[in-house]
């Protein structure tokens, strides 16, 4: 049947695209704070990398889509995650008396469970956010502004 081919369809996309969402993991929480968290972060990326699919297939008005999560936008991720962890370190070495500007005063400014948080929070509202802006432009047909872009830019960020 139709349903059990889709579905075979569907299992062999995931056997083909799990080690790449693993890599992407290992790409955006690629700061060694992450290390201890890592198993629940490559599931976490194997997850949004479902619903992703789910969505993408299940609204499109092509019978035969397939999309997967591209790895274009790794780098601003991985970077938003570093500099949340820079800044949670810089105020956990505060909090432990280190050389912040309360000395050795005991203040609770953060933990590795709030900057955690406050990584998976500011990817996925950056990540949401993202896709709210790319709903707009596709729906007020702005997608040929992009003609304006020089093309040596737009091959170095896709290259």
């Amino acid at each position: 049947s139709s349903l059990g081919l889709a579905i075979a369809y569907g299992l062999v996309g995931a056997a083909m695209t799990s080690p790449v969402m693993m890599s992407f993991a290992s790409i955006i929480f690629g700061d060694p704070f992450f290390r201890p968290f890592m198993p629940q972060l490559v599931k976490l990326v194997l997850f949004s990398a479902a619903v992703h699919q789910l969505c993408y297939v299940s609204s499109s008005t092509l019978p035969f889509a397939v999309g997967q999560v591209q790895d274009a936008g790794l780098i601003f991720l991985s970077a938003m995650a570093r500099k949340i962890v820079v800044q949670g370190e810089a105020s956990l070495g505060r909090r432990r008396g280190g050389d912040g500007i309360l000395g050795s005063i005991d203040v609770d400014f953060a933990t590795e469970e709030t900057t955690l948080a406050a990584a998976l929070w500011t990817l996925g509202l950056a990540t949401a956010g993202l896709g709210v802006m790319l709903v707009v432009i596709g729906r007020l047909r702005l997608a040929s502004l992009a003609q304006y872009l020089p093309v040596p830019v737009v091959g170095g960020y896709l290259g």
